[in-house]
């Protein structure tokens, strides 16, 4: 079995760090870009396009959160990378931070966390990631929901339309907006569409014992070429702010 390599493992987390950076901007961006194209629509009367459209909008809402949950998780593995490199048994502390990366590995556009997912498992063994690909076993609830692939709730759909219009001072009678709502009494999110492009990513665990090679996904190892250097530390306290923060959201 190839050994765990703690100075790759760390290159990677900082490697994920700023491929979600990347994203997020170029996400925030379009995202803005999007909204405005929603306003024209909603001018010219395009109610149902505009509707189909703004679904996009949602999603990707949701995946700024996710990617920024998933940074969080990364800094926080970094500033407690002692743990991970010389305990044998994964501590509490970073538990749900590892299985939560092992479950969006393959749901997300963050192509390091595929290759953080095979170091985890060649560190914890493939009953560890079992546990999170069968049954979700502590890993944070935000992400399965956010992750998980159904259209949004029409009255979601109707508020963000109303919002749009506000902001770009459109005229929008949101009364024509009969769609039945589909909420719950879940208050951590409603569900929302797949990514654009995206393909359920099937986790294959090694079937012989005592092996665990990256051939044994489906998706290839990535290659990236931005910077592995981070200079700034890890504040303990910022990231518990941080992570009560988006409890809140």
């Amino acid at each position: 079995m190839p050994k765990f390599s703690p100075t790759r493992c760390k290159v990677q987390l900082k490697l994920a760090i700023n491929r979600i950076k990347l994203f997020q901007s170029k996400k925030q961006s379009l995202n803005q870009n999007q909204r405005r194209e929603i306003a024209d629509l909603l001018e010219n009367n395009k109610i149902e396009s505009a509707k189909i459209r703004v679904e996009n909008i949602i999603r990707e809402d949701y995946m700024l959160e996710v990617l920024e949950i998933l940074q969080l998780y990364c800094e926080t593995l970094i500033a407690r990378f002692g743990l991970l490199e010389h305990m044998s048994v994964c501590d509490p502390s970073i538990e749900e931070a590892i299985k939560t990366l092992i479950y969006a590995a393959p749901r997300s556009e963050v192509q390091e966390l595929l290759v953080l997912r095979d170091m985890f498992l060649c560190k914890y063994g493939k009953d560890f990631v079992k546990d999170v690909v069968e049954n979700n076993q502590n890993v944070n609830e935000r992400i399965v929901q956010k992750l998980k692939i159904q259209t949004p709730d029409p009255l979601l759909v109707n508020q963000y339309l109303i919002e749009i219009a506000k902001a770009f001072n459109v005229v929008y009678d949101s009364s024509r907006f009969n769609e039945p709502s589909l909420t719950s009494n879940n208050s951590i999110m409603m569900p929302v569409m797949a990514p654009v492009n995206y393909q359920e990513q099937v986790f294959k665990l090694p079937i012989e014992s005592g092996t665990c090679k990256s051939s044994e996904f489906e998706t290839p190892t990535p290659k990236y070429e931005g910077s592995s250097e981070s200079g700034n530390a890890i504040d303990f306290d910022e990231l518990s702010k941080r992570f009560e923060m988006l409890k809140k959201k």
